[in-house]
This record gives structure tokens, C-alpha cells and sequence, in this order.
């Protein structure tokens, strides 16, 4: 479930910082950007930056749990040879 929270910096030039958080089970990912939300482009373009995060998270998070499952695998073959 995505937690958004916007404050405004300047309310002339309608700039504001924009926090995404979002929170699945124990895991929890927070974003932030500052953006001026004069026209929809830049509406649009904010939202992109934060998905874009999100999606660099989530790779990340991939990868980890990867390189930890080969080690996993790896470690437990290696022991059992020594035996």
C-alpha cells in the first residue's frame, strides 16, 4: 500500500516535496522528490521518478535474495563435501 505525503516549499512557484512510502509486510520503501506541479507533465514526470525508484528497488531486492539463495546452496554443498 503506497503512503503519500506532499509539502509544499514554495507556494508562488507551486514547488513541493513529494514522500512515497510504500509498505508490503515487514518491508517498507520511502522515496522522496521535489517537483514543481504546475502542469500535468510535471505531475506525470514526479510519479515516473517515484516508480522509477520502486522499480530499482524491488531489482535490488532481487538480486539479493539471489546472491544469498546461491550462497545458501553453494555453502551447503561445500560443507556436506567435507564430510
Amino acid at each position: 500500500m503506497w503512503e503519500i505525503k506532499i509539502t509544499p516549499i514554495n507556494i508562488v512557484t507551486k514547488e513541493v516535496r513529494i514522500t512515497a512510502t510504500r509498505t508490503e509486510g515487514e518491508s517498507v520503501f520511502t522515496t522522496t522528490t521535489t517537483a514543481r506541479l504546475n502542469t500535468q507533465a510535471n505531475k506525470i514526470a514526479a510519479l515516473d521518478a517515484i516508480w522509477s525508484d520502486w522499480q530499482k528497488y524491488q531489482t535490488k531486492q532481487t538480486n539479493i535474495a539471489s546472491i544469498i539463495g546461491d550462497l545458501e546452496v553453494s555453502g551447503a554443498a561445500n560443507l556436506d563435501a567435507r564430510e
